[in-house]
């Protein structure tokens, strides 16, 4: 793998997420949790009442902190646990081959085993010391 000092990941938005708030009208309170191993997380702000949400939040993930994948995660936000809506994993190695990637990404459900409802749109770009 070529050698990078960190990822920039900017959380742009998400859309068509999964209403967990049924007495609410089918919204969700969602924000997302960006990590590359056990330290390190990263979250966004709680969008309240919304399964369309935008954050535009940057993050980055400097080089120590990250392993060959970048999970994200989005959680909707609750009174007691909260409950996940979707998550996916990014090979670093496709983030330094491409230099940068501007993509809509659909969300694995719980199980990890099919596609959960909505997508998450993201912009990754390595960064490397001149």
């Amino acid at each position: 793998m070529s050698q990078v000092d960190a990822i920039e990941i900017t959380v742009v938005e998400a859309r068509h997420l999964d209403g967990e708030d049924g007495i609410l009208g089918r919204k969700s309170d969602p924000y997302v949790i960006v990590h590359a191993g056990m330290t390190h997380k990263h979250k966004t702000a709680v969008q309240h009442k919304t399964v369309n949400p935008v954050w535009n939040e940057k993050f980055v993930l400097t080089k120590g902190t990250f392993s060959n994948k970048i999970h994200v995660e989005i959680y909707d936000e609750d009174f007691g646990p909260d409950d996940k809506l979707g998550f996916l994993e990014i090979n670093v190695e496709d983030v330094v081959r491409n230099g940068h990637l501007d993509m809509w990404y659909p969300l694995t459900n719980k199980s990890g085993k099919k596609v959960a409802k909505g997508e998450i749109h993201l912009i990754l770009r390595p960064v490397s010391r001149m």
